[in-house]
């Protein structure tokens, strides 16, 4: 019941950016092209171009997080129309790959194409078409690396993240956080084809040794 009542004051106060499914089928409905399994992490806070949706393609299982902007039109064209006298619309396709993840606080612009299986940093403002691929950041955005090489180095920093996570839980006894809904889960659990670990207590050991190591 609560938490019907939370979606209810959810949407009388957000509208159609209530959530993200709410705000998927919104744009949907205005003209955007979305493909399954996409999530606005946080609508409210998001902007996609409502003025020309129907510019905008965006595939299957993209992320979309707080503070992105999609455009597909520009409206600089006011100050040649001022000085002019003439109208020089301003309109192109926007369109974003599947397996796509924005970062916070990133700026997609009109007319760039995002490929497949990209990484885009936070903060970034995407002017120009990213590859497939790979991780790109900055403003404007540049590749990075390949997602081969950020999948390499993800792989030998996370041991240590998650290292550092379980011992920052463990000493606030929060427990559950760690056996309930965590993302280092994969690293103990033996059905995941790159687990580090057997069991959950061989890793809990393992955590245990490095902390003491450095406490020494």
């Amino acid at each position: 019941m609560l938490a019907k009542l939370k979606k209810l004051y959810k949407f009388v106060l957000r509208g159609y950016k209530a959530d993200s499914n709410t705000y998927i089928k919104y744009l949907r409905k205005i003209g955007c092209t979305i493909g399954e399994n996409c999530w606005f992490h946080d609508p409210a806070t998001t902007f996609v171009d409502t003025d020309k949706p129907y510019m905008i393609e965006i595939g299957d299982n993209v992320h979309i997080t707080r503070n992105c902007t999609i455009v597909a039109h520009g409206y600089d064209w006011i100050v040649l129309k001022n000085l002019y006298g003439e109208n020089f619309g301003s309109s192109e396709k926007v369109s974003i790959g599947n397996n796509v993840f924005l970062g916070m606080d990133t700026t997609v612009l009109k007319g760039v194409t995002i490929g497949d299986n990209v990484i885009i940093g936070a903060g970034s403002l995407v002017t120009k078409d990213v590859e497939s691929n790979c991780v790109a950041a900055g403003r404007p955005a540049k590749k990075i690396m390949s997602l081969e090489d950020y999948k390499n180095k993800r792989r030998t920093q996370c041991l240590s993240e998650a290292v550092d996570s379980y011992n920052r839980l463990a000493d606030k006894g929060m427990f559950d956080k760690i056996k309930e809904n965590w993302e280092f889960k994969w690293i103990y659990d033996e059905k995941q084809k790159n687990h580090e670990f057997n069991t959950f207590n061989e890793f809990k050991s393992y955590c245990e040794l490095q902390k003491d190591k450095m406490c020494n």
